[in-house]
Formats: structure tokens, C-alpha cells, sequence
């Protein structure tokens, strides 16, 4: 469930408060809040969003890019090591 919305917050993109009875998301990465007319986020999407729990994350339109450009390179990394590890067994001995 998303943080509880205080008066200190602004909205990232317009830069307006976002009040408690605002509709507005908090990014899991940049940890900004975000009115979801400004990230163009449908109100169904929101609905869902809101009554998920913590394990259905959102990413505002900013950090998505780079997560996911950080996801692929993690996924080479990963599959990397993976081939250096075979080959390492290859010339040790049991």
C-alpha cells in the first residue's frame, strides 16, 4: 500500500501539493510522489495500485527507463558469470 500522503509532498511534475485527497502514487525508486494525471496513470491502474499490496510496485515515467536499462544490464552481468563459472569447472579438478 502506498505511503500515506502528508501536506510537505509535491508533486514531481508539476510541482503542486498533493493533498491528502489528491489521487498520486510515490515511486518505489525516486520515492517522489507523483498526481496521476500528470504521469498520465489510468484511473483503473490507480485503483489497483492502491489497494495492492507492497509486492506490486510502480515506477514513475523517469526512473522506468532506467530500471529497466539497469534490469538488462544486471541480466548480462548475471549470464556472464554464469558462462565464466562453467568455465572455471572445466579446469578444476574434483
Amino acid at each position: 500500500m502506498p505511503p500515506k500522503k502528508s501536506n510537505r509532498n509535491n508533486c514531481e511534475d508539476c510541482k503542486k501539493e498533493v493533498g491528502s485527497d489528491d489521487k498520486a502514487l510515490v515511486c518505489c525508486v525516486c520515492e517522489k510522489w507523483h498526481h496521476i494525471n500528470c504521469q498520465h496513470v489510468p484511473m483503473d491502474d490507480y485503483k489497483f495500485l492502491t489497494k495492492s499490496d507492497d509486492s506490486i510496485q510502480w515506477y514513475c515515467k523517469s526512473c522506468r527507463g532506467a530500471s529497466q536499462k539497469l534490469l538488462k544490464m544486471l541480466t548480462l552481468v548475471s549470464k556472464r558469470q554464469d558462462q565464466l563459472e562453467e568455465e572455471v569447472k572445466k579446469y578444476t579438478v574434483d
